[in-house]
């Protein structure tokens, strides 16, 4: 298995996991895959696409059951693909940071329209 060569290779030079663009959502075994990564020592979170993709969706606490199903305690938040205002993001950022390590990236994705 691919996973199991990198994190033989990789896992002593890598830190920190980031599942993206939510790939997490459509990839099968992905709990398996999550479980390989953390007994290996590996901090896993879900990419902020994801997130955004709760967040339109008006689904904060779906998304953090996921985040508890899966044993994930990192996770981003991110505005790269959706509207909101910097202090609703810091607010989620706040709120979030009480139970996960939060990450967020800074800029916005390119719109084509």
């Amino acid at each position: 298995m691919i996973l199991r060569t990198f994190i033989e290779m990789c896992g002593p030079h890598t830190d920190i996991i980031k599942l993206g663009f939510g790939t997490s959502a459509i990839s099968p075994n992905i709990e398996t895959k999550i479980k390989l990564y953390q007994d290996a020592g590996l901090m896993v979170y879900l990419g902020g696409t994801l997130f955004e993709a709760f967040i339109i969706r008006g689904m904060l606490e779906e998304y953090i059951e996921l985040l508890k199903k899966w044993n994930i305690t990192m996770c981003e938040v991110s505005d790269g693909s959706i509207d909101i205002s910097h202090e609703e993001k810091c607010k989620y950022i706040t709120d979030l940071a009480k139970e996960f390590t939060v990450v967020s990236e800074v800029g916005r994705k390119m719109k084509m329209y």
